[in-house]
């Protein structure tokens, strides 16, 4: 999702490491100037245009503060694609209605992540390569929150889901994620990527106890 907002974030929404938080508005400011700058670049080329000097230096920061606000360029990657997320949450001040089946607001919502990501491929590209290589726990907790960001832009978007489907909403995101792979690697067509969106959206749709039955089966069989 590619909201922009220009006000700014609670530092607690950010990522950053936990002894880094911004907590005046001009630390605010500055780590948000930050992403701004980084997600422009990554827009026009990808995580190749972000160097962390010039990155620096375009903020008007010390290099040795931004490595403190984010230790790493795939860092900056992540945060930036959080921010937007983030902002897209913030911005959603339009009635949203939840109108047909959850399977079709579902697909709706993935089908229109997946345009945005065709509309903005440098970055999406930099984003999948940050998040399949992060080393360190505190990568990986910017990655689980990139997650869990995007799960709430769902359940805002699409939900209310009943207990029975969370699970299977979750499981659709990785299967979603598995696609959009494929389909950035070149084994899938837009085309195909959508159909298969489409097709695995209709778990939704499956009653409940089919549903519980053959997670228990897979569950057994693990």
């Amino acid at each position: 999702m590619w909201h922009s907002s220009s006000t700014p974030v609670p530092p607690n929404e950010l990522v950053f490491p936990a002894a880094s938080q911004p907590s005046t508005r001009p630390q605010i400011e500055r780590a948000e100037r930050i992403l701004s700058i980084a997600a422009d670049l990554l827009e026009s080329g990808g995580d190749g245009a972000v160097q962390m000097k010039d990155l620096a230096e375009r903020a008007g920061v010390a290099l040795s503060t931004l490595y403190r606000y984010f230790p790493s360029k795939r860092w900056v990657v992540i945060a930036a694609a959080v921010r937007r997320r983030q902002a897209r949450t913030r911005d959603s001040g339009r009635p949203v209605e939840h109108a047909g089946r959850p399977s079709q607001r579902v697909a709706g919502f993935f089908l229109e992540n997946f345009r945005d990501e065709r509309r903005h491929p440098h970055f999406m590209a930099a984003l999948r390569r940050a998040t399949s290589a992060v080393t360190g726990p505190g990568e990986r907790s910017a990655v689980e929150l990139l997650r869990d960001q995007f799960l709430r832009n769902l359940v805002q978007d699409a939900g209310p889901f009943s207990a029975e489907q969370l699970p299977i909403v979750e499981f659709l995101v990785e299967v979603v994620d598995l696609v959009e792979s494929r389909w950035a690697s070149g084994d899938l067509t837009g085309r195909q990527a959508r159909t298969r969106i489409i097709l695995a959206c209709k778990l939704l749709d499956l009653p409940s106890a089919e549903v519980n039955a053959a997670t228990a089966a897979a569950i057994e069989s693990s």
